[in-house]
């Protein structure tokens, strides 16, 4: 990462980030201490420089019932602090869901080849891994992490087949189980391997299955899951533009840079200009892809069956609708039903909705939130291209919970749609 890089306004950690303590016998190298000091002092000087102190930053906010504030951050901590048109308004973390500046461009999509490394508290971080003297290390945006297996989730690729990234996405549905997991491409097929990761280099990945050492490049990889890491959860998370998700509590003393600190990542500056949104992450709230369906009922058109999938779309990728990027969400095609079972103990189902945009303007559906047999809310004529449209529905009492993608016109043709950040929010933390 050089000067130039840095001043363009790419994050700059206050340290070196590097994940886990020591090593056990399968993990895999750490970065180096003195690369890690010069990348630091670099980045530090660099930081002097890097973008002019603004006023305090407009942003639009979003609780979790769905409701909506818009106002300029005055400081965040323990609350929300906003100055808004009616006066100062304070919001807690307990009502709050997610935070965007009022000024956006489009989540770009990530570069073909790249390596996206999930984390235990739910970082996402795409970048390159790269060999040092003491073992590998992923590379992202201003630093690098050491990669121990005991604090990865999963490590995917951009540019494997259609079907590798979609076995990948059906493994996540899985429980977690005693040993890693790799997807790996074989022409157009795609094949498991179970067993144990033994080394990852730049190149390649080495993976111990049926007791012997097989050697994997990157370009046949869809991806890898570990088994059982030890996870850290995170109050909060901030998701910058490029996707990259760096989990842990954001804060402002004057609304200008935030703060974000990790117990993975340690303590990272950012710019407003470089945040997608800020999440946070409350007891009242319960991403619907955390549960599991009671039934899964799908007529196709013809005769391809299609499955459901839960915080990806059905070919592996990422949900975007309008050009914004969803961490979670529920992506089915035409027509199905995901019927879940509730405590009737829920007062809101809350959804952004649409046509998934890798389909692009194809695909015509028609969405249907159903409570105990009855038609709660309905969109007609949802196209692919079109912005996404907010679902906000009462479910006080209602113990069955079916979300439906039905046809409409043009038969069933790219009819994938997402139901994205799909969840259900209590009146009080239990």
């Amino acid at each position: 990462m050089n000067r130039r890089e840095t001043e363009r306004g790419r994050p700059v950690p206050s340290r070196a980030p590097a994940i886990g303590g020591p090593a056990r016998a399968r993990s895999m190298g750490g970065a180096s201490g003195a690369a890690s000091g010069r990348l630091r002092a670099a980045l530090l000087a660099a930081a002097a420089v890097s973008l002019p102190s603004t006023a305090a930053q407009l942003v639009h906010v979003q609780r979790i019932d769905g409701s909506t504030a818009e106002g300029r951050v005055t400081r965040i901590a323990d609350a929300v602090e906003l100055q808004t048109d009616a006066g100062p308004l304070r919001l807690g973390w307990d009502e709050m869901m997610a935070m965007r500046p009022a000024s956006l461009a489009p989540t770009p999509a990530p570069a073909p080849g790249a390596l996206t490394v999930e984390l235990a508290d739910g970082s996402i971080i795409t970048g390159r891994i790269v060999d040092r003297p003491d073992g590998a290390a992923l590379e992202f945006f201003g630093g690098a992490v050491r990669l121990d297996s005991r604090q990865l989730s999963e490590i995917r690729t951009t540019g494997a087949s259609a079907s590798a990234s979609a076995r990948l996405a059906e493994l996540r549905a899985e429980a977690e189980g005693a040993q890693d997991v790799l997807v790996a491409a074989r022409g157009a097929e795609s094949v498991v391997l179970r067993g144990v990761v033994k080394q990852i280099d730049a190149e390649r990945i080495t993976f111990t299955w049926n007791d012997k050492d097989t050697a994997v490049p990157w370009s046949r990889v869809a991806g890898v899951r570990f088994a059982r890491p030890t996870v850290r959860g995170a109050s909060g998370a901030v998701v910058l533009h490029g996707g990259d998700v760096l989990a842990g509590r954001a804060s402002s003393e004057d609304g200008q840079r935030v703060v974000l600190r990790s117990g993975l990542l340690g303590e990272v500056v950012l710019e407003w200009s470089q945040i997608e949104r800020i999440e946070w992450r409350s007891e009242r709230l319960v991403y619907l892809s955390t549960l599991r369906p009671a039934r899964y009922e799908h007529t196709p058109l013809f005769d391809r069956p299609w499955p459901y999938r839960f915080d990806r779309t059905i070919s592996g990728g990422p949900i975007r609708i309008g050009g914004r990027a969803y961490e979670r969400g529920v992506v089915m095609h035409s027509r199905s039903s995901l019927v879940f079972a509730l405590d009737g103990g829920f007062d809101s189902f809350v959804a952004t909705t649409g046509v998934v945009d890798e389909v692009r303007e194809r695909g015509v559906v028609t969405l249907r939130v159903i409570g105990d047999g009855r038609t709660l809310w309905e969109a007609a004529g949802v196209r692919g291209g079109q912005p996404p449209r907010e679902a906000v529905v009462r479910i006080r009492g209602v113990h069955e919970l079916i979300l439906e993608v039905d046809y409409d016109d043009d038969l069933d043709i790219g009819d994938h749609a997402a139901f994205a950040a799909a969840r259900l929010i209590r009146a009080d933390a239990p």
